[in-house]
């Protein structure tokens, strides 16, 4: 795997803290009629995170196909 696991969960990681705060600004924002405007211009990352799931979903069906034998019905549970 090279390592590709550990990147893409340090990543999928920071995008959802970067898309939790997103929110959490955007939801504080509304109620109030304050800085709105500025809270939707705060990136949210559905997308990337949805990516970042289907190459997990690869990796697990890769391990699942060839890797250690014994490990292979965790590999189908990611």
């Amino acid at each position: 795997m090279d390592g590709r696991a550990e990147r893409l969960r340090l990543r999928a990681e920071e995008l959802v803290e970067e898309d939790s705060l997103a929110y959490l600004a955007y939801r504080q924002a509304v109620p109030f009629r304050q800085d709105v405007q500025d809270a939707r211009q705060e990136p949210w990352h559905p997308l990337e995170i949805a990516r970042a799931a289907a190459e997990v979903a690869a990796l697990a069906e890769e391990s699942a196909s060839s890797g250690n034998p014994r490990l292979r019905a965790d590999a189908w549970w990611l």
